[in-house]
């Protein structure tokens, strides 16, 4: 009303759901970072159009794929149907939340995008995201983060400072390097249809532009905030083009190296100006397999033609509609037959809202009758992979290898004349077994050594390579006395079985491993599958064992695995923290098979959840499915949120690829679907 007075208008809230972080979560627990992305008005960025979607959509892409959990949209003057249709897409993911930052809508006081609807937004979002997330990122719309190491290990960094300053440095700044934007004639014409941020790759060598050299606003810096805890003060220190209180942010801030994370920032327009000689300047593109992500990801939203200009995917029959309902007319029964599914032919499959129903429906029942439905799975699809692929040299990688079951079931299948299968290796269990039993004894938990041999591996086949990670000391020792075994019948096997003694993660760390409190000394004995990682936060110290860890994109490295066929993961709980560091090949096509194990154990029943890790694998091109006995329940686009169950289960992932692997999967194993 009166002179002095103010009124508040609350607008939509959305939390991103996190665990509680009264005090700072030690390694091994995910760290979560939600982006506000500072109004958008109509200008985009210099030497494009105004309002381009392309970029709008490609920033939101590229900043998914990065990691982060969230992004506050601050839209001021960007509205045109387009882009609109790519903030409804993210909005229904879950992704983004759009705020309106109009002129209108604010009755004006958004009207100087620096000094008011910067500011505010950035408050704004501050406290939306306090105890809601870990950090948030603070940038423009022309400025994409860009992680030189995961997000997490980042992320985990700042804790670690936050945590030695006493909560007094709680800010993190980030160097920005510029990237030219400016696209020419031949670029545009030859780029037609091409993301962006490809064909924007070169930048600056070193920095020459004003407010582009140097610190806080005079380097275009940005930073990111811990706001987990709710009593930090709020402090917007600058954004670039406006200086603050900098005894405030030297207090308050520490500086990310280049090494940890970059901003490139699309604005040249000095550069344009003034010029920037050939010599001064670099090629800087983002890495391959994440632009074939993006690609992936930008594909899947089904705005590509109306964004790039590309055709429509043409269905298979043109009296056809578009859309899941679609997919599933032309795999259902006709006059008695099924007409096969291909993907390349009309993108990944895609349930109704019925059909996945009903498929949840089926699969709950056969959980109901049998409970190790998914626990001990027949993993019978293993069994067409010689039928399907080309006779070549096969490399598994088995991590979490135990007893070694799944290896022997490898050599089983790709290299019968070994004789290394189910019982050959239970007889070499026997043998070198010592000390206390094994867990579920030496045929293991699902009688693992009943299986039966499959059928003989074609005379053509060459030997596989079987990589076999396991990290407890006993059971490696045990693992090594078994291959001498058998080498003594095939002696081609130690040249094929190599196994390493060797933690899994999302980085290169020291890792702990304890058992339960039942069984504190778990760790001790070889084959107990009860022996599993924990963090600095849960770790007891009784009959801890600390093994060196690596991740599988470090892993691969190291020994060269450019291609892998089959990579299995079995980390008891931790199996999120794995694929952390395995995202950045599986995104590649490297990889063609995929396993995992889901559970109520570790990251799994803290925080972790089976439906994003689904959908971001998807984002990379993989069908993923519950692995049952003998049925396949897929989980990839037919997700309804009771397959959320948090119970000991198995995942297997088959890339889309040019093989008819991910169709033979969805046609023939996936019968939930079909029957």
């Amino acid at each position: 009303g009166g002179e002095g007075s103010f009124s508040l208008v609350v607008d939509t809230r959305r939390a991103v759901p996190r665990t509680s972080t009264k005090t700072p979560p030690g390694a091994g627990r995910s760290l979560s970072a939600t982006h506000c992305l500072c109004p958008v008005y109509d200008e985009g960025i210099s030497g494009l159009k105004k309002r381009d979607p392309r970029l709008l959509l490609e920033w939101l892409v590229h900043h998914q794929l990065e990691g982060f959990a969230h992004v506050h949209a601050y839209m001021q003057d960007y509205d045109d149907p387009v882009s609109r249709a790519v903030l409804d897409h993210f909005s229904r993911k879950g992704f983004v939340t759009v705020h309106d930052w109009s002129r209108g809508a604010s009755q004006g006081v958004s009207q100087h995008t620096y000094q008011k609807a910067k500011y505010l937004a950035m408050a704004d979002c501050w406290l939306r995201s306090r105890g809601a997330t870990d950090f948030v990122a603070v940038g423009d719309i022309d400025e994409a983060v860009h992680f030189q190491q995961p997000l997490d290990v980042v992320l985990q960094k700042c804790v670690a400072l936050y945590a030695e300053s006493q909560r007094r440095r709680y800010a993190f700044s980030v160097s920005s390097k510029t990237v030219l934007p400016f696209l020419s004639p031949t670029q545009q014409r030859e780029g037609a249809g091409a993301l962006l941020l490809e064909l924007m790759s070169r930048a600056e060598k070193q920095c020459k532009a004003p407010f582009n050299c140097g610190k806080y606003h005079r380097g275009r810096q940005k930073y990111f905030l811990r706001v987990a805890e709710t009593d930090l003060p709020l402090v917007v220190p600058w954004t670039h083009g406006v200086s603050r209180n900098y005894t405030l942010a030297d207090a308050a801030h520490v500086q990310l190296g280049e090494d940890q994370v970059l901003v490139r920032h699309y604005s040249g327009q000095w550069y344009k100006e003034s010029g920037l000689k050939e010599e001064e300047s670099q090629l800087l593109p983002l890495p391959d397999a994440h632009l074939a992500a993006m690609r992936a990801a930008v594909a899947a939203t089904g705005l590509s033609h109306q964004i790039y200009g590309l055709p429509q995917p043409v269905p298979a029959s043109s009296s056809t509609p578009v859309g899941p309902a679609v997919h599933e007319a032309r795999a259902k029964a006709v006059s008695g037959s099924r007409k096969r599914y291909r993907h390349s032919d009309s993108g990944p499959f895609e349930c109704s809202t019925a059909l996945a129903n009903q498929q949840t429906r089926r699969f709950m029942e056969a959980k109901r009758k049998n409970w190790r439905f998914t626990s001990c799975p027949d993993a019978a699809w293993l069994h067409i992979l010689p039928q399907i692929w080309k006779p070549s040299p096969l490399t598994l990688v088995d991590i979490g290898c135990n007893k070694g079951y799944t290896s022997a079931r490898m050599f089983a299948t790709f290299a019968s004349s070994l004789e290394v299968n189910a019982q050959t290796l239970h007889k070499q269990l026997r043998n070198v077994m010592v000390g206390p039993q094994f867990a579920g004894g030496a045929c293991g938990v699902c009688g693992d050594c009943n299986e039966e041999p499959p059928p003989p591996t074609p005379p053509d086949w060459p030997l596989p390579d079987v990589h076999c990670v396991e990290p407890s000391p006993p059971t490696y020792k045990l693992l090594t006395q078994m291959r001498d075994g058998f080498s003594s019948t095939s002696p081609k096997i130690r040249d094929h079985w190599h196994i390493y003694n060797l933690g899994m993660a999302e980085t290169e760390r020291q890792l702990m491993f304890e058992g339960p409190a039942k069984e504190p000394n778990a760790c001790a004995s070889a084959g107990q599958e009860t022996c599993g990682m924990v963090d600095k936060d849960t770790m007891t110290g009784i009959g801890t064992v600390y093994v060196n860890g690596s991740s599988v994109a470090a892993f691969f490295q190291e020994h060269a695995l450019t291609q892998v066929d089959v990579l299995k993961i079995d980390a008891e709980g931790f199996d999120p923290l794995v694929l952390d560091g395995a995202y950045s090949v599986l995104a590649k096509d490297g990889v063609r098979v995929l396993m995992f194990e889901y559970h109520g154990l570790g990251v799994w029943k803290s925080r972790a959840s089976l439906q994003v890790v689904v959908e971001r694998l998807d984002v990379y091109g993989w069908d993923c499915y519950l692995d049952g006995a003998p049925e396949l329940t897929r989980l990839t686009r037919c997700w309804t949120s009771s397959l959320e169950f948090r119970w000991w289960s198995n995942v297997v992932c088959f890339k889309r690829d040019s093989s008819d692997l991910a169709d033979t999967i969805l046609n023939d194993h996936a019968k939930f679907l079909w029957q």
